[in-house]
């Protein structure tokens, strides 16, 4: 199963964000994460880096826009203090890193419908204009009319892209 996942990852995708792509699977499946979270993982990884391109990603390899971390186990080995996000060593460093959040943060292992909601709960945030997350809503959902505008922007005004449009998957299967 973790092989048919390996194989989805592009060989398009810039060196650093197959490493993490790569490292995350291992870690994950070996810390006894399911397929489905794990893809959740790489989708989180996939939108906060813009598929690897981010210049976070390029020089400080933080593929998850994780800030500097201070109260739990990491594998960090510097913050910039000026942005506050996490510098990682290498792009496995970064993999490892998540893994060991969604394990601080007890995200559910199995269900990726639990994770999804675990992870907003969790309090997972970047800063972000309003506006953002509706045209990525738009973008992942095209033609949707947005039934709960207002209650979706106002969750997704301190919110991350991959949260908004989790809090909108919730809704829209409302």
């Amino acid at each position: 199963m973790i092989f048919r996942l390996l194989s989805t990852i592009p060989t398009t995708q810039p060196k650093g964000f197959r490493e993490f792509s790569l490292a995350l699977c291992h870690y994950a499946t070996f810390s006894g994460y399911s397929i489905p979270v794990i893809r959740l993982m790489l989708t989180q990884a996939r939108i906060e880096s813009a598929n690897g391109t981010s210049n976070l990603a390029l020089t400080q390899n933080n593929y998850i826009g994780m800030r500097c971390v201070q109260i739990r186990n990491t594998t960090q080995i510097g913050c910039n203090n000026a942005l506050n996000f996490g510098i990682y060593k290498t792009p496995s460093q970064c993999a490892k890193d998540l893994v060991l959040w969604y394990n601080y943060r007890n995200i559910s292992k199995k269900n990726r419908f639990f994770a999804e909601a675990e992870v907003i709960k969790a309090g997972y945030v970047t800063e972000a204009e309003s506006g953002d997350y509706t045209r990525a809503i738009a973008s992942v959902y095209p033609g949707t009319n947005l039934r709960y505008p207002i209650a979706v922007l106002a969750i997704c005004g301190a919110s991350s892209i991959l949260v908004c449009m989790l809090v909108f998957r919730l809704l829209k299967m409302s």
